[in-house]
C-alpha cells in the first residue's frame, strides 16, 4: 500500500507531543512492508526535529514539511500548507491508497486529498478525549468538525483508547451513518521495552515528562511537591519537556521550594535514559487519550501515579499496575505519593504487574491493526 501519514510536526516534547510521536513510530513500523511517506505540517527547525529527520533519512522513509520554517500558525499559512500537500500529490492521480491523519487540521487535509482524488481513502486517529482543547471557540470546532465533518467526510476514524472511541461514538454524524470507530491502542517500540525489571531502593527522585502546557497541570504537581517536602526534605523533582508554561512554572517552583529541588531539563530525546534516574513517575494531566509515556514507564520499571481520568484508567489499575489520584487536587496527589514512598513492597508488586501487560501495547500489534483497517477501507466501495 501507498500510505501518507500526516502529523502536526516533529518537534516532539516541545511544540508537539504524543500524537506526533505515535504517527512517527507508526510510519516507521509500516515502512517495513509498505510505501510510506510522512507529512509533518509545521516545520520548527529545532534540534529534536533535526534528530527525527536524520532518523527518517537513515531508514529511507521520505518526509516533507507542509509549511516552511518560521511559518506563523494562522489560516493563510495553513492554506498554503494544504496547497503544498496537493502539489506533491496531483489531483485525481490517486497517488496514495491511504491518507492517515493524527491531528485535527491534518484531518481536514486528509478530507481534501480524498475529495480531490489524491488519496483513495482517508481516515484519522483521535489521540485525546478533549480534541481542540477547552474554551468556547474550541467547543464550536468540536461540534462542527468532530461531530459532523470528520464522521461524514472521512472513510474511517480510530481512537487510541476506549474512552476516545466512546467519545467518537457519541457524535451525531457517526450515528447518522451507522459506522463504528475502531479502537487501536497506542504503542511503544519494542526496543523501549525491557525483558526484566531491576528492583529500586532509596526512593528520592520524582519525575514527569511531557509538554509544559495547561493540559498537563504541572502547577498541581509543584504544589503537591512543596507539601511533600515538609515531611520528606530529601525528595527531588525532575521535569522533562518544554512549552509555553515553562517560565511560569519555573517562577512558581522558585517561590515554593529551595533552589535545586526542582530541575527543569527542557526538551530531550533520551527519555529512556532519564527514566532510569526516576524512582517514581507522576502524570497530573487533566485529559489524555492513552498516554504513551505511562507505557514507557511501565516498560522501564518506573512506578506511575497518574490523574484519575479517561485513558489513564485503561492503563492503571489502582494498587495493581499503578496508582490514581483526583485531578486538580495537590493534597490528594501529595498523599498518594507519600503512601507509595512508604510502601516499597507494594511498589515492587506494581512494577512487576505493569511490566507484564506491556506486550499488548507493542508497535507490531499497532501496525497489524492499522494494516487490517486500511485493507478493510480499500475493499469498500467508493
Amino acid at each position: 500500500m501507498r500510505i501518507l501519514q500526516i502529523i502536526a510536526g516533529m518537534d516532539i516534547g516541545g511544540a508537539h507531543g504524543g500524537a506526533e510521536r505515535c504517527g512517527l513510530e507508526l510510519a516507521r513500523g509500516l515502512a517495513h512492508q509498505h510505501s510510506v511517506e510522512l507529512c509533518a505540517f509545521w516545520q520548527r527547525g529545532t534540534a529534536v526535529e533535526q534528530e527525527w529527520t536524520a532518523r527518517l533519512q537513515a531508514e529511507g522513509i521520505p518526509y516533507f514539511f507542509a509549511t516552511p520554517l518560521g511559518s506563523a500558525r494562522h489560516p493563510a499559512a495553513y492554506l498554503d500548507g494544504l496547497r503544498r500537500i496537493l502539489r506533491r500529490c496531483p489531483i485525481g492521480n490517486g497517488c496514495f491508497d491511504i491518507a492517515h491523519s493524527h491531528f485535527q487540521l491534518g484531518s481536514l487535509a486528509a478530507v481534501l486529498l480524498r475529495r480531490k482524488g489524491a488519496a483513495k481513502r482517508a481516515l484519522r486517529t483521535a489521540h485525546v478525549t478533549l480534541e481542540w482543547g477547552p474554551g468556547l471557540a474550541n467547543t464550536l470546532c468540536r461540534w462542527v468538525f468532530d461531530d459532523w465533518v470528520f464522521p461524514l467526510m472521512l472513510d474511517g476514524e480510530a481512537g487510541v483508547s476506549q474512552a476516545v472511541v466512546d467519545r467518537l461514538s457519541r457524535s451525531p454524524g457517526i450515528s447518522l451513518i451507522h459506522r463504528h470507530p475502531r479502537l487501536v491502542y497506542n504503542a511503544i517500540p519494542q526496543e523501549n521495552a525491557r525483558s526484566s525489571v531491576n528492583p529500586r531502593s532509596n526512593l528520592l527522585v520524582i519525575g514527569a515528562v511531557g509538554r509544559l502546557t495547561a493540559q498537563k497541570d504541572y502547577p498541581c504537581l509543584l504544589d503537591a511537591f512543596a507539601l511533600l517536602l515538609q515531611d520528606m526534605p530529601d525528595l527531588k523533582l525532575m521535569i522533562v519537556g518544554d512549552g509555553e508554561q515553562r517560565p511560569f512554572l519555573e517562577e512558581k517552583a522558585k517561590r515554593l521550594v529551595d533552589a535545586g529541588r526542582v530541575t527543569f531539563l527542557g526538551q530531550r530525546t533520551d527519555i529512556t535514559a532519564l527514566l532510569d534516574q526516576m524512582d517514581l513517575f507522576v502524570l497530573p494531566s487533566l485529559w489524555e487519550g492513552l498516554p504513551t509515556v505511562v507505557l514507557e514507564c511501565m516498560a522501564a520499571g518506573v512506578p506511575v501515579i497518574a490523574s484519575d481520568i479517561p485513558g489513564t484508567r485503561e492503563l492503571i489499575i489502582p494498587g495493581v499496575t499503578g496508582w490514581l489520584f483526583t485531578p486538580r487536587q495537590p493534597r490528594k496527589l501529595a498523599e498518594t505519593i507519600s503512601y507509595v514512598l512508604h510502601h516499597p513492597l507494594e511498589i515492587q508488586r506494581v512494577i512487576q504487574a505493569a511490566a507484564s501487560q506491556i506486550g499488548q501495547f507493542s508497535l507490531s500489534r499497532e501496525v497489524y491493526e492499522y494494516q487490517k483497517l486500511y485493507q478493510e477501507l480499500l475493499l469498500k466501495n467508493s
